[in-house]
């Protein structure tokens, strides 16, 4: 089993995501920026389904709206400043549902 996280802690402190928002991950071994759209909300971790085409995951493939559960302080919102830097043309919708 795999106990190390497949996405990076963000380094700063964000709001939490709502139900909707586009949000950015960084996968932690590869630096790549990877684009999910939030489905539901906890506290401390949010259901996302990918918005992108695939996304590699420790060997394994995922497609485009399949879901994974994240934690929030592996998110950065689109809206973040931040966001700024990231890849835009990954998933064009702020908000979906």
């Amino acid at each position: 089993m795999n106990t190390r996280p497949y996405f990076a802690q963000q380094p700063h402190e964000q709001q939490s995501p709502q139900m909707g928002d586009a949000v950015w991950v960084m996968l932690a071994e590869s630096q790549e920026i990877s684009c999910f759209m939030v489905v539901d909300r906890g506290e401390k971790a949010s259901l996302c389904v990918l918005a992108q085409g695939a996304l590699m995951l420790n060997g394994k493939t995922m497609q485009l709206g399949e879901a994974i559960k994240i934690m929030h302080d592996r998110l950065l919102l689109q809206q973040s400043a931040l966001a700024g830097a990231m890849p835009s043309a990954a998933f064009p919708y702020a908000k979906v549902v």
